[in-house]
């Protein structure tokens, strides 16, 4: 199974869609409920974590009343999510297209304990190099 990274044009696209829904002031259960969704679709969507279909947008502009040339730039957007910008196929959206990994993480919460243990209750040094002052 290949595994969907999220790209920049899906988060946009989630991104406007979540504010169209909670400016309509309806809850993610209600309109995964009205669609026969399962609320994690919709969550999926919303965060760019899944691809979506015109179809599914469609359907949430209607549950939405986005009618005319929003809901067809919405509805176009939608067909054009799953492809990667030029940036993310260079590298150049800052890492943005994909989670860190696991070693990485590991090594930034090391460095952060690492720095918090050469920190005195006052005051904390900016480099390793440089003592906390007493």
């Amino acid at each position: 199974m290949t595994v969907r990274r999220p790209t920049v044009a899906g988060r946009d696209l989630g991104s406007e869609l979540r504010e169209i829904r909670e400016e309509r002031g309806l809850s993610m259960r209600e309109v995964a409920r009205r669609l026969d969704w399962p609320a994690s679709k919709l969550s999926k969507i919303e965060t760019g974590k899944q691809g979506t279909k015109r179809e599914d947008v469609a359907s949430l502009l209607a549950i939405y009343g986005i009618t005319g040339q929003r809901r067809d730039y919405l509805v176009n957007k939608a067909g054009k999510v799953d492809k990667p910008g030029h940036w993310e196929k260079s590298g150049l959206d800052g890492g943005l297209s994909r989670k860190p990994e696991p070693s990485y993480v590991w090594n930034e919460t090391q460095s952060r304990s690492r720095a918090s243990s050469r920190c005195s209750y006052q005051a904390c040094s900016s480099s390793p190099s440089t003592p906390a002052p007493l």
